[in-house]
């Protein structure tokens, strides 16, 4: 990914469970490549009507809360 090497084992998944879980909502961890977002992990809503992307998914950092939240915890120049 962009030159970056990562193993995310299974460390963020407990987390992402009990959010999961606790709210009934897809979850998913994107991490930052250049200006976009991807998708590397998520786990879906148990709920019969749901929203996902799947696993690869990359859009624009300025487009969607999931990358809004990331650029807002860029250090500015």
């Amino acid at each position: 990914i962009g030159g970056y090497s990562f193993d995310l084992g299974r460390q963020p998944m407990p987390d992402l469970a009990r959010l999961r879980d606790r709210f009934d909502e897809t979850v998913a961890l994107f991490l930052r490549v250049d200006d976009r977002r991807l998708c590397v992990v998520e786990l879906e809503s148990r709920q019969p009507l749901s929203f996902a992307r799947g696993i690869g998914y990359s859009e624009s950092l300025r487009l969607g809360a999931s990358g809004i939240s990331i650029l807002a915890h860029i250090p500015q120049a």
